[in-house]
């Protein structure tokens, strides 16, 4: 090797010096520090003040400087320092301490002294770091996030570990690791994160194994046990020595004693060499069933007598208690313990005051029992004792989770339910009543499906997603609920008080050509009308009658079995003489054509005139081909049933999926009982939710139909026999609670009656009828089918406003919650989680297809009422802006609910600085807490980091309501009052910008209210009356006013929404900023502080794009893309239309007409 190697390697060992075994630096572990020499023993001083030191009474030699001690001579012999004197070790020896970093058991008899930067105070290092300085001028402090602590061993390495995350200056035991108490002030030694259904311990590490002893046990890898990795059965959960694993759990972890069902399968036994046989003992049947007792044993071996959870004090009633006098010959066992109970010569005394002694001979502390503990008192005696059929038990035992009394009479559920709960033995959420998984004769309360087992046999968590929603359960509802429908309305059509006021003979045969007007539009008129075309539609126009007569022609144009282009023509060529009719001015063109001819019809004339984009982008050969199928008999009748089906599904689709899910949630929570019982809980407030949201929007259509139009489900011909012969209150009563009470059904009774009564207006239409009195008839079946499409669209709108938000936002919240580690609740997480075992999807994957079809049902329910509302005349552009502006309001609206609840319910990891406080931290040796800030030492009072109220037992951990500032009970209380104050505040915004809402019903009024909660929207369109150009556009004008306001009033109700999500921010940061600076954050808890620091700003302002984005989409509607967009149409400027097709579809038909004119 070359000297270059020997002198970086002789440089690497200077700086960075192996570690050794021993004290003081010397190397050798029967070696200490003796001034400047090491040996065992040593003399320290000359003359008088000679001593010889002992290692362990805190004392070190310092010899006087510039001397040196001498040397031992052998490993007997002392060194001897003649100039030095006997100091503590909190004094330096010629300015350095007795600190040697790279010893690994350099604090023998806690010799190892840290060194304080003035260079004569030396602290004890095992104390270092305890959240209080020890050297006067505080050097201590910034030592303890040193990095040079890194690696090094801690004072006592076979029982101590170092904290490793931000403090790497202190050392804790190693059975304070994993305990659920904060040791190390960074909280390395600690994991709050863990999910639900994760646990802190690798049970399937725990194997049986033998001791070196023959004594049987459980493994415990790289254990600091001094028999080897098996540690016997007894020394386990004993609750004073613990021993560490190299999975950082120790023999005293309260996860593992505690679990029941893993101790019920392993033995009691220890191995006696004396005897050479094994001893059986008794396994403690509580809260620490982990420990081991052997009340009689008489060896050598340190065992437990009695159960720190006080199982075996079970005490037969009326018995006396042993009289507690110690006799050596008779109590063999009890040696060890009572061998200074008695005085020399005594073969047997009375023993008080020693409690070792008192245990060996009352194991079971039967005396406790006593009215008045003593010797030979009576047992079951003392009030506080439960008492069973014959035995009594110690009172904490009573709820205590096992059953103590022969009949189980100590764990009664009803009685012990609150104890449970305070206890923790249940959770407070816990609603489904089973059989425990310990004890399977005892009933206890879980919480279903959130991933933790609690039931004999999981029931409460096995087969959580195949419970849910079964395909055929789906259409065997839907299908059920349609013949209902078809049954009820049946029924009701053929109650003896339904009348028919339209004899069939009065329809008269005739051909429709003798309709004037409509020979007049197809050309099929005589030589004689061609003369003066123009002339003749003026005069027809300025007939009474023409509406009648110009709405059944148009009617019976469409229906007419031409090729399309032919329809088309004709369509055009009746636009081109209404224009000409009111001279070119397009608006009042619109404005009659408005008020004339059925929407449906106007909107097939308006799509030939102008092309959408379905029209213009499907090929002819599709079309012709679609055209050719429903003109034959039995395509039309496909396309009817096809139809049909698809409008009962749409409708009831959702509706049966939320009852099965409201039916299967019921049951999981325990059915209705445990719902009234505990409404509090989060899983029942979920289906409260769930079930409002159902019922909410159908009763109230209901009951909006019973008052407005009760006869409409009757059909036509009930509804002209009332009108012409009111039917008696008492019978008009009857129809109004039936309709209220078959509220689920009306919607598809509704829809049977709209077919039925369209296609009866058709056959009407395409038989002819001719006379004044028959259009009528005619136009009030249009009328009635309006009224109809409005209950409908009441329902759709509910619907869409209650069912849908509401339930998208608790879905995505429960979809959330279940990938939370600082969820607040719980409850019914697992219904949404992926099965992965599973070849088929999961459930969270079922509920993420769910929520998104939910979204896109949104779409398409916006757009069927805006279809409904316009009669189907509505353009596919039109359609694409009103799904837009649904879509973007709606996940607006929904992620504004989940936010405002994300706080109270822990989502997004929101709560990870509350998570982590809910493990406390050990009591501190000093009020206030030290820690090093840009050089400096600051302090906080340490009440500040460890928020645990220890005057309440068991201890308070700290509410999450200290970030949010209320509680998820109190945030309901708050959105119900937010609701109620958006809907006052909407009604009096309503009220002055809205004439049709003003002079609605009572209960109108309120059922458009809750629409308005989610999506801003007008009352009415101001399409919805009739009345000149300028009365439209009055009423456009009013109608934007409202709709500003309802954008203003949905903006600032959203912005409240979110206003959670940033008081919580401000009290995450804040307690960031303390942490972080103070004992370090976890890595959950700076995503957190990130994450809050984001929403605080992007959610106000999504909130207000939305809003403008919204506003700016409805005005380009309304002036682009409505229906009757072209009465807005300004005449002064030139009679330009907006529509540039349109202008010149008009100029082609009107020089068509002026040639056949000339």
């Amino acid at each position: 090797m070359s000297p270059i190697f020997w002198c970086l390697l002789t440089l690497c060992l200077v700086h960075n010096p192996p570690f050794v075994s021993g004290f003081d630096g010397c190397g050798e572990i029967t070696d200490y520090a003796c001034g400047d020499q090491c040996g065992y023993y040593c003399v320290c001083g000359d003359g008088p003040d000679k001593l010889m030191t002992d290692p362990g009474n805190g004392e070190w030699c310092c010899q006087d400087q510039g001397y040196s001690c001498s040397a031992a001579v052998d490993a007997d012999s002392p060194v001897y320092c003649d100039n030095a004197t006997v100091i503590p070790f909190t004094k330096s020896c010629n300015g350095r301490c007795n600190f040697h970093m790279n010893d690994t058991y350099r604090n023998d008899n806690s010799r190892s002294h840290y060194p304080c930067s003035d260079g004569v105070q030396c602290v004890l290092e095992e104390d270092l770091c305890q959240g209080a300085p020890l050297c006067q001028d505080q050097s201590d402090v910034s030592t303890c996030t040193s990095k040079d602590w890194l690696g090094a061993s801690c004072p006592f390495p076979d029982d101590f570990s170092r904290c490793n995350k931000t403090r790497h200056g202190q050392c804790i035991q190693n059975d304070k690791l994993k305990d659920n108490s904060y040791d190390c002030l960074d909280r390395s030694d600690e994991e709050p994160y863990l999910k639900k259904t994760e646990s802190p311990v690798d049970w399937v590490s725990l194997k049986n194994c033998t001791d070196i002893k023959q004594s049987p046990g459980i493994f415990c890898n790289g254990s600091s046990y001094h028999g080897g990795d098996c540690i016997p059965y007894y020394e386990w959960c004993k609750g004073e020595q613990s021993y560490k694993c190299n999975n950082d759990i120790s023999t005293n972890n309260e996860v593992i004693c505690s679990n029941f069902t893993f101790w019920i399968h392993q033995t009691c036994e220890l191995f006696d060499s004396f005897y050479d046989s094994l001893i059986q003992g008794t396994r403690c049947n509580g809260t620490n069933s982990g420990e081991c007792i052997f009340p009689d044993y008489e060896g050598l071996e340190d065992v437990s007598r009695q159960c720190l959870d006080k199982s075996d004090q079970k005490h037969i009633q009326s018995k006396n208690c042993p009289d507690m006098v110690y006799n050596k010959k008779l109590h063999l066992h009890c040696e060890n313990d009572c061998y200074r109970a008695c005085k020399d010569g005594e073969e047997s005394c009375l023993v008080e005051g020693h409690e070792k002694c008192e245990a060996c001979l009352d194991p079971t502390n039967c005396r406790g029992s006593c009215t008045t503990p003593g010797p030979s008192c009576k047992s079951c005696t003392n009030q506080d004792y439960f008492k069973c059929s014959e035995f009594c038990i110690h009172p904490f035992l009573l709820c205590d989770g096992h059953p103590h009394c022969a009949d189980g009479l100590d764990e009664e559920l009803d009685s012990c339910d609150e104890e449970y709960r305070k206890r923790k033995i249940i959770q407070r959420e816990a609603t489904y009543e089973c059989q425990s998984i310990t004890h399977p004769e005892l009933y206890t309360l879980a919480v279903a499906c959130d991933g933790k087992p609690e039931c004999f046999q999981e029931e409460d968590e096995r087969r959580c997603l195949q419970h849910l929603i079964s395909p055929y359960l789906f259409v065997i509802g839907i299908l059920a609920l349609a013949m209902t429908s078809i049954f009820v309305h049946w029924i009701i059509q053929n109650l003896a008080f339904t009348r028919n006021t339209m004899p069939q003979e009065s329809f008269e045969e005739f051909d429709l050509k003798d309709l004037f007007l409509y020979s007049l539009i197809t050309g099929e008129q005589d030589e004689e009308s061609k003369e003066d075309l123009a002339n003749v539609f003026r005069q027809s126009h300025a007939q009474p009658s023409y509406g009648l007569e110009i709405n059944v022609s148009m009617i019976g144009l469409q229906s007419l079995n031409i090729h399309r282009n032919q329809r088309i023509e004709l369509n055009k060529k009746y636009y081109a003489m209404e224009l000409a009719v009111h001279n070119g001015n397009v608006a009042e063109a619109m404005v009659c054509i408005k008020k004339n001819i059925n929407w449906k019809t106007c909107g097939q004339i308006y799509e030939d005139l102008v092309p959408g984009l379905r029209n213009r982008y499907t090929p002819e050969k599709v079309k012709d081909w679609i055209d050719t199928f429903t003109a034959t008999s039995l395509g039309s009748w496909i396309v009817y049933i096809v139809w049909r089906i698809a409008r009962v599904a749409s409708i009831y689709f959702d509706f049966v999926k939320d009852i099965l899910l409201f039916v299967t949630m019921v049951r999981l929570l325990g059915g209705p009982a445990a719902l009234m019982r505990y409404p509090e809980n989060f899983s029942g407030q979920v289906v409260f939710i769930l079930i409002a949201s159902i019922f909410t929007p159908l009763i109230s259509s209901g009951i909006l139909h019973a008052i407005k139009s009760p006869f409409l489900i009757l059909g036509f011909q009930q509804q002209m026999a009332e009108k012409a012969n009111p039917m008696k209150k008492w019978k008009r009563k009857i129809v109004q609670f039936s309709i209220v009470c078959c509220s689920f059904l009306n919607p598809v009774m509704l829809q049977n009656v709209l077919e039925n009564e369209k296609r009866n207006m058709t056959l009407l239409i395409k038989s002819a009828l001719t006379s004044k009195n028959e259009m009528k008839v005619i136009k009030e079946m249009s009328v009635f089918c309006k009224e109809i499409k409005r209950r409908l669209i009441e329902f759709r709108k509910g619907e869409f406003a209650m069912e849908i938000i509401f339930q998208l936002a608790t879905q995505m919240s429960m979809l959330m919650l279940n990938d939370t580690l600082t969820a607040t609740t719980s409850g019914l997480e697992t219904i949404f989680k992926q099965d992965t075992q599973s070849d088929v999807a999961g459930a969270q994957a079922i509920l993420i297809l769910s929520i998104i079809g939910s979204f896109l049902s949104a779409v398409s329910t916006s757009i069927k009422i805006k279809k409904l509302e316009k009669d189907d005349f509505l353009s596919t552009t039109g359609k694409i802006i009103t799904g837009m502006r649904s879509l973007m309001t709606t996940l607006l609206r929904v992620w504004c609910l989940v936010f405002f609840f994300t706080p109270y319910l822990g989502l997004l990891n929101i709560l990870a600085h509350w998570k982590g406080e809910q493990i406390p931290f050990r009591t501190s040796p000093s009020q206030e807490f030290y820690f090093m800030v840009d050089g400096k030492v600051e302090t906080i009072p340490f009440k500040v980091l460890n928020r645990v109220d220890n005057s309440t037992t068991p201890p308070s951990l700290p509410h999450y309501s200290l970030y949010t500032q209320i509680d998820l009970a109190s945030a309901y209380k708050v959105i119900l009052c937010l609701l109620l104050v958006q809907m006052i505040v909407t009604h009096g915004a309503k009220y002055f910008t809205s004439k049709s809402y003003k002079q609605s019903c009572f209960f109108e009024k309120f059922v458009h209210l809750t629409e308005c909660l989610n999506i801003p929207s007008i009352h009415s369109d101001w399409d919805c009356e009739g009345g000149n150009v300028d009365q439209h556009r009055q009423r456009w004008r009013q109608v934007w006013r409202e709709m500003v306001a309802m954008e203003i009033i949905t903006w600032l109700a959203n912005i409240i929404l979110v206003l959670p999500i940033l008081v919580t921010g401000i009290y995450v940061r804040e307690r960031h900023f303390l942490t972080a600076l103070s004992v370090g954050s976890f890595d959950e808890e700076i995503e957190a502080f990130n994450l809050v620091t984001l929403l605080m700003w992007v959610l106000p302002l999504s909130v207000t794009v939305v809003a403008l984005l919204d506003l700016a989409l409805f005005h380009l509607y309304n002036t682009n893309y409505h229906p009757w967009k072209l009465i807005l149409v300004d005449d002064k400027s030139g009679r330009k239309e907006k529509n540039e097709d349109i202008n010149l579809e008009a100029s082609q038909a009107n020089h068509a007409l002026d040639s056949k004119i000339i």
